[in-house]
């Protein structure tokens, strides 16, 4: 449950170390240290807005969300800036939630992990999509399934309590024995969370561009794969809490999210209920501003290319911050004279 002031906080971090076949994210690849540096010096502004919106409202921060592109492609020093900027500025001990998407091995290291413990981050997302070898290859992740699994084994020794995983189903050359291999490998390490995703085919992909020379699995194998996966889930005793669906998904599919019980994402549900208000900070991220009185959303965009977020971040800030005029206007906090 959640009032009328509490609020979910979305940080985007919209750099990855290489581009998945499958992404549609027009700027991904990290920057040299220069432009790193600069992203950093807008986003410290961004975060600075929010935080002065969440005083000035009154508001109270019950889940937050630190995803991407991949945080955790950040180099150590900037990675440990941002989450404990983040932390300083909306952590407080009655929190419902605070997750930080790792998604690949090859973005993690002994030190991020180090930052996640000492700011208080309890959820963390590891996301595989698969555990074939040759996929990972396929669609350009520089990884390999063993490493999942260290990265994993990792993340448990250093006490996170809850690990969320992502499974695509229907890849370039994957077959229902496939996925089922993924499934049982995914499901021995006994995550929290699995979220099963069926690819989409995103405008502006290197998948949707060269299609015609990509052999993608039919819509009823997809279908077939997709039941497997999800008796898979069930058997472990993980129950479906959320869906949500995207353009252009292979087998006319839904995302559903599955979890142990009590190991349900807050913030996943706030976000597909639309019942909360979310401020986003950073590249990409959307603010969608509910009104405590009509319940009416109204949603703001961070640009997704990032140099137009760089260049005109003051005009989303004052978009964000008209929207909070909008819904949440007259409840400013009052201070004496």
């Amino acid at each position: 449950t959640s009032g009328p002031k509490d609020i979910s906080v979305y940080v985007g971090i919209p750099f990855c170390l290489s581009r998945c076949l499958y992404c549609s994210f027009p700027s991904v690849v990290l920057p040299p240290e220069r432009g790193l540096k600069r992203f950093m010096a807008v986003f410290h502004k961004d975060l600075a807005a929010v935080r002065e919106a969440i005083r000035r409202y009154s508001f109270k921060v019950q889940n937050i969300y630190v995803g991407g592109g991949t945080p955790t492609s950040l180099p150590d020093d900037a990675f440990a800036e941002m989450l404990e900027t983040v932390h300083e500025a909306f952590y407080h001990p009655a929190i419902k939630e605070f997750t930080v998407e790792a998604g690949r091995p090859d973005s993690m290291s002994a030190a991020k992990i180090r930052t996640i413990q000492k700011c208080h981050a309890g959820r963390v997302s590891v996301n595989p999509q698969t555990m074939q070898q040759r996929t990972l290859q396929r669609i350009g992740r520089c990884h390999t399934p063993e490493d999942i699994l260290q990265m994993y084994g990792d993340l448990r020794s250093a006490g996170i309590p809850c690990i969320n995983m992502d499974v695509i189903i229907g890849l370039p050359g994957e077959t229902e024995e496939d996925v089922s291999d993924t499934m049982a490998r995914v499901l021995a390490l006994n995550p929290d969370d699995v979220t099963l995703h069926s690819l989409a085919l995103k405008k502006g992909s290197r998948l949707k561009l060269h299609l015609d020379e990509i052999a993608l699995p039919e819509d009823g194998e997809v279908r077939r794969m997709f039941d497997a996966a999800m008796r898979a889930v069930q058997r472990q005793g993980l129950i479906p809490y959320y869906l949500y669906r995207q353009g252009y998904q292979s087998g006319q599919l839904e995302n559903i999210g599955c979890c142990r019980p009590g190991a349900e994402s807050m913030y996943n549900i706030q976000i597909m209920e639309e019942r909360q208000t979310i401020l986003g900070i950073g590249g990409a991220a959307v603010s969608k501003i509910v009104s405590p009185l009509t319940h009416r959303l109204k949603a703001s965009f961070n640009p997704k290319e990032i140099t137009v977020y760089l260049d005109q971040c003051d005009h989303y800030i004052e978009k964000r911050a008209s929207l909070l005029r909008e819904a949440y206007g007259g409840q400013e906090e009052t201070v004496p004279c």
